[in-house]
């Protein structure tokens, strides 16, 4: 150090650098549409400045919206447990068929943390997850009853019911 009117100064300066655990990353993490009844197959991977592997991975269901028609009512929103998704140390593999009664959107937060004791760093997610309905044939669920004889130059009653889940306009029976 010096200034106008005095000589040079010199000293030393000693700093200290303290490292940090800095959170693992999502390396392609991001929102999915997948139709029903085809295999849903994703790996999520992940990686740490440090390496500090294995990473924990966490999944939660936060919120969905389901259609009218399923059973889930918007309030059962796990769409798979964890009888449906593996880990490695650094990747996280979902794989699973949705079926018609997961149609709608998921909320889905994704946790992944490192294997640091001391402390654990931890990075969250939310994601959307969209279940779509593939439009599928409608069921007959009478045809006639019992009465499908009848005697030449009758009248016959026939009453076809049919139903088709996921349809929100009437059906139409043409002859």
């Amino acid at each position: 150090v010096r200034d106008t009117e005095s000589s040079v100064k010199s000293g030393i300066l000693r700093v200290n650098i303290t490292s940090v655990n800095d959170a693992p990353i999502f390396l392609d993490l991001q929102n999915k549409s997948f139709n029903i009844s085809q295999e849903f197959y994703y790996i999520i991977n992940s990686s740490d400045e440090e390496n500090n592997v294995p990473f924990v991975f966490n999944i939660t269901f936060v919120s969905c919206a389901t259609e009218d028609w399923t059973s889930r009512g918007s309030t059962n929103c796990e769409l798979f447990n964890s009888s449906y998704y593996t880990n490695t140390s650094t990747s996280l593999t979902i794989n699973f068929t949705p079926t018609k009664n997961d149609v709608g959107a998921y909320i889905i937060n994704f946790t992944v943390s490192d294997s640091n004791t001391s402390p654990v760093s931890s990075r969250s997610k939310l994601m959307n997850f969209t279940v779509l309905d593939v439009n599928s044939a409608p069921n007959y669920t009478n045809v006639c009853g019992s009465s499908r004889n009848s005697t030449e130059n009758s009248v016959l009653f026939c009453y076809i019911n049919s139903s088709d889940t996921g349809e929100k306009n009437n059906l139409t029976f043409v002859s």
